[in-house]
């Protein structure tokens, strides 16, 4: 499966869609309104630092 590019928009590729390891996307931010749209699907973020924001 692809990993998607978030852009601005707030939408998220259905979890189904996740790579197996899980991971669905890259890239958006961590804005409460992404955060509350992500748990809201069973969507997570994986993020460090110095990395790139994974969901």
């Amino acid at each position: 499966m692809p990993v998607f590019r978030l852009s601005e928009e707030l939408v998220f590729p259905h979890p189904s869609l996740a790579n197996e390891d899980g991971i669905l996307a890259v890239g958006g931010d961590l804005s409460c309104e992404r955060l509350l749209l992500a748990y809201l699907n069973g969507i997570f973020p994986w993020f460090s630092e110095d990395d790139p924001i994974l969901w």
